[in-house]
């Protein structure tokens, strides 16, 4: 989308562009990519949003439970299945796997555990709750 404006609130994107507002819930979002000069957001859903914006600028308003694994994607780690640590170290989340940099695999560890340990039920729940009524 061009000419996009974006809004970071408490629990969700909003995103506005000629067309009208879109809502995306945070905890909805699996992962961003970077595809220069556009981001792509990957949703639950396998919906995909198009939106013109640096990553960096980006990933700056996300909540605390999102983490950059390499150069050009973001991921939600709510939504990390499994961290595979071979010669390379990959990042499963559903149906996608990504490669983590050889200089950020510590870090991606270290979120992982800290998000997995730190992100409350009644979080997760407050978040889907609103999302329900809000429909």
């Amino acid at each position: 989308m061009k000419n996009t404006t974006l809004y970071f609130l408490q629990n969700e994107l909003i995103i506005t562009d000629v067309s009208g507002l879109l809502s995306i819930p945070y905890i909805d979002i699996v992962s961003v990519y970077c595809d220069r000069p556009y981001l792509s957001i990957r949703t639950t859903y396998n919906r995909h949003f198009m939106i013109q914006q640096s990553l960096s600028n980006f990933i700056k308003n996300l909540p605390y439970f999102f983490c950059q694994c390499n150069r050009s994607v973001l991921v939600n780690m709510l939504h990390v299945e499994a961290i595979h640590k071979n010669t390379s170290c990959s990042i499963v989340t559903g149906n996608d796997t990504y490669t983590v940099s050889r200089r950020r695999v510590n870090i991606v560890l270290e979120y992982f555990l800290y998000v997995k340990q730190n992100i409350s039920k009644e979080y997760i729940c407050y978040l889907c709750k609103n999302k329900i009524e809000s429909i």
